[in-house]
């Protein structure tokens, strides 16, 4: 069979550029997020979504209503879905 049932494995986005260069660009929606501070952070996830977060200041919040990412991190390549959000 190969490698056909690997959807999605080498194909990029059609906005690859702007993940790469705007850590601000949703990686699900596409659109700007809005900056997150730490404390709002630690407000918002719950322990176990709080201990993998590493570059604190890098974190923006999607507020595009119908996505499901709730926070983003382009540089710790991290997002957390709505669920997660305490």
């Amino acid at each position: 069979m190969g490698v056909q049932g690997m959807a999605g494995c080498c194909s990029l986005p059609p906005n690859w550029r702007d993940l790469i260069e705007n850590k601000e660009i949703c990686p699900k929606c596409s659109a700007a997020g809005s900056p997150i501070d730490e404390g709002e952070m630690r407000k918002v996830l719950n322990k176990d979504s709080w201990d993998l977060v590493i570059e604190r200041e890098d974190y923006f919040r999607c507020l595009t209503p119908h996505c499901p990412v709730s926070l983003f991190s382009r540089v710790d390549d991290m997002w957390f879905w709505m669920r997660d959000i305490v």
